[in-house]
Formats: structure tokens, C-alpha cells, sequence
């Protein structure tokens, strides 16, 4: 088989420049979620695009992107901009909240700036909401009762769902 550099298996009306591994191009602009915006057959982004033109598998675009329908394509080196074919991999929105919580760059439980409860609290409200009331709860932790409930009845502080097997 014959060895394609990773410049040629981009489309060849984009520009690119390297930062480290990463192909980052240089004829567009970034938009303001940090993708690069792109309309070209049936795509909107060109990370999507590049990552169709490497692996159709012999399908055209419409087909490809209606296979496709609800899959995003990710990015191993977490750089939104970056174009390189070998970075992207394709999976579902779980998949990629997975990766993100894998790589601590999720703002999950913890980590959400907004979160005034830590796990701890979060295991001692599930331990004694049947002993304490809802309202004393609230005020003990100073959240709302609201929050509680969905402490209590497990709406929020899940943990991610396991891969299916």
C-alpha cells in the first residue's frame, strides 16, 4: 500500500499551517465556537468535511451524512481548529463527553464552577434525606430545595453512563 502524506489527503482548496502535530488552517476563520464554519457538499464544519473526504468508505456526501445523522466527529487532540485526518475519529456526543471527562477537561460534578455541592455532600444528602427533611437539607447545605430533590432522586450528580458492551 501506498504511504499519503497528511497534506494530501486534505482537500486541496485549504491552506494549512503546523502548530506541533496539529493542521490548522490558515484561509479561514474561526467561528465563534471555535470551529471553522464551511459550506461544501453538505457540511457545515470542515473538520466534518475532512474527516467525510478520508473516510466515506465510497459513499457520496448526502448518503455519508444521512449514515451518519447524529454522530459528531472528535477531536484526540482537543484542538476544535485542527484539521489533521489522523486527530479526527468519529462517535456519538456521549462518546465525546466520555473523552472530555477522561481528560479532566469537563466541567463535571466538581469541576462545574456553578456546583456549590462537592460528592461528599452529595453522599451525605443521599444518606439522610430519609432522617433529615428536604428543607432542612437546603438550608444546612444553603442551596435550593429544588436541589435537593434532584440530588435525592438522582437528576443530577449521575454518573456517566457505561459504554454499552
Amino acid at each position: 500500500m501506498k504511504w499519503i502524506s497528511v497534506q494530501d489527503r486534505l482537500p486541496d482548496f485549504v491552506k494549512v499551517e503546523n502548530k506541533g502535530e496539529c493542521l490548522i488552517p490558515t484561509n479561514y476563520t474561526v467561528n465563534p465556537n471555535k470551529y471553522i464554519s464551511i459550506k461544501r457538499k453538505g457540511f457545515c464544519k470542515l473538520h466534518r468535511l475532512v474527516f467525510y473526504i478520508n473516510n466515506s468508505e465510497g459513499l457520496n456526501p448526502k448518503n455519508w451524512i444521512e449514515k451518519n445523522k447524529g454522530k459528531v466527529i472528535m477531536h484526540s487532540c482537543d484542538n476544535p481548529n485542527c484539521i489533521n485526518p489522523d486527530h479526527l475519529n468519529i462517535g456519538t456526543q456521549i462518546d465525546n463527553i466520555r473523552d472530555r471527562v477522561k481528560k479532566g477537561r469537563s466541567a463535571y460534578h466538581e469541576n462545574n464552577g456553578n456546583n456549590k455541592l462537592k460528592q461528599k455532600d452529595v453522599d451525605f444528602i443521599r444518606y439522610y434525606y430519609k432522617k433529615r427533611t428536604i428543607r432542612e437539607l437546603s438550608e444546612f447545605f444553603n442551596v435550593n430545595i429544588s436541589t435537593i430533590h434532584r440530588v435525592v432522586n438522582q437528576k443530577s450528580w449521575q454518573p456517566l453512563p457505561e459504554p454499552p458492551k
